[in-house]
């Protein structure tokens, strides 16, 4: 019985983004006139996603004489956070809410019970009727902080977990195909049986899938007759279907590719593809390439007309090349126009 694997690794990758969360205060201040000679504080307020920051904002007037009629400051008050970069804008709203007097939006980096001017107003400005700014001694001021705050996310993916996983997967999957259990079709290859599964047969390939979906022999006898392919590569091909894996691809990797090709097994004509490209021989080249034209593995065409080209002269010496010249004669001459 094989052993579970333990967990061979952890990757960890980190995220960081900015996220701005918008608060809205309107602070209103009744008896302005009495508010303003002795300087008042606007109630405490929470801003952030979890209200972690608490803020206040300080009306005073100016001293006599000064340019601006009164000042009003933000403070913030507590935080969970040392320092709170943040964009703040004010505006003064009349009798309707409209917007009288905006300032411009700025930006700071706030610590705790530090004050930051953020309004200077002029008395023309606040006292003219024209505004209605005081109608009945009220003047609402309007602040918008936008605060903004840093998110790290740290993702920890476990690597091994998932091949473990999926080794185990085919395990199973292996252990199905040799013991037979639960089979429901036979395939007979070479006076040898073998025990088989038509669902995964044909989710794995659309020629199986054909076969057991039509009223055919092979549905209704529950028996598939195999041609053209040994017992050994048969055993290959459904080592595949089952586990995704070939075992002893070099010794048939050629015979495989036709049978890949016969039933639609895309991906392991591809992985034969790949494993008769790497280290080509004279002695079968033209085998090969003869079957790289049949099952159109271009793939494998190109790398065997190349390898051919580079030791022309010991492939037109091959018994291979002379069989070929006899029995794919317009292959032949695709050949030689593309070495010659």
């Amino acid at each position: 019985m094989a052993s579970s694997r333990s967990i061979k690794s952890v990757e960890t990758s980190g995220h960081t983004k900015v996220k701005v969360h918008k608060c809205l205060y309107p602070w209103t201040i009744d008896n302005f006139s009495i508010c303003h000679r002795r300087g008042v504080n606007s109630p405490v307020f929470s801003t952030g996603p979890n209200d972690e920051s608490e803020w206040q904002l300080s009306l005073m007037p100016c001293e006599p004489r000064r340019t601006f009629y009164m000042k009003v400051y933000l403070y913030m008050k507590s935080s969970k956070k040392n320092v709170v970069n943040a964009k703040v804008k004010f505006n003064l709203l009349n009798s309707i809410g409209e917007i009288v007097f905006v300032t411009k939006e700025s930006s700071h980096v706030f610590t705790v019970e530090t004050p930051f001017t953020y309004m200077d107003v002029y008395e023309d400005s606040l006292l003219n009727d024209n505004h209605g700014l005081l109608i009945r001694d009220k003047l609402v001021i309007s602040c918008m902080i936008d605060e903004e705050y840093i998110v790290n996310i740290t993702e920890h993916l476990i690597v091994g977990k998932y091949e473990e996983d999926e080794d185990k997967l085919r395990l199973d999957f292996g252990n199905l195909l040799q013991t037979g259990k639960f089979s429901d079709v036979t395939l007979a290859v070479d006076g040898h049986e073998i025990r088989a599964h038509k669902n995964i047969l044909a989710a794995r390939s659309s020629v199986f899938a054909a076969m057991f979906e039509h009223e055919m022999e092979e549905r209704q006898l529950n028996r598939v007759v195999i041609a053209d392919i040994s017992h050994s590569v048969l055993n290959e091909m459904l080592t595949y279907i089952y586990t995704g894996k070939v075992s002893y691809l070099n010794d048939i990797a050629l015979d495989l590719i036709t049978a890949a090709d016969k039933y639609a097994l895309g991906s392991l004509k591809t992985i034969c593809e790949n494993s008769l490209c790497v280290d080509p021989s004279i002695e079968n080249a033209a085998e090969t390439l003869i079957l790289a034209d049949l099952h159109k593995a271009d793939q494998l065409k190109a790398k065997i007309i190349t390898f051919i080209k580079a030791h022309i002269d010991e492939f037109m010496e091959t018994e291979g090349w002379q069989q070929m010249r006899a029995t794919h004669s317009r292959l032949a001459e695709e050949l030689k126009r593309a070495v010659l």
